[in-house]
């Protein structure tokens, strides 16, 4: 999975989270990816790693998420990006 995820295989990341495939990294070492994903800029990247299962919401070394660092580079779209889905995940029995 993490090999699909790295070069963003879209269609086959879908195709092993639904034969039943995880993300073997723990969540901290996840946060650590998405974070430096934020300060890279890399939405593509970040939504490589949510299409696969990642907790958008995962806290790094010292507890920030990819969404603060996102705000901290005041990169808009990761912002829009990650405040959706963490909005949408809270809320998603409401929208149904």
């Amino acid at each position: 999975m993490y090999v699909c995820i790295s070069i963003r295989n879209f269609p086959v990341i879908e195709l092993l989270k639904n034969a039943g495939a995880r993300i073997k990294l723990t969540e901290y070492k996840t946060a650590n990816e998405l974070c430096t994903l934020a300060l890279m800029g890399d939405l593509e990247g970040i939504t490589a790693w949510h299409v696969a299962g990642a907790n958008l919401d995962a806290r790094n070394y010292d507890g920030r998420t990819a969404l603060h660092i996102a705000v901290a580079e005041k990169n808009e779209d990761i912002v829009r990006y990650l405040v959706s889905q963490v909005l949408l995940k809270g809320h998603s029995i409401a929208l149904i």
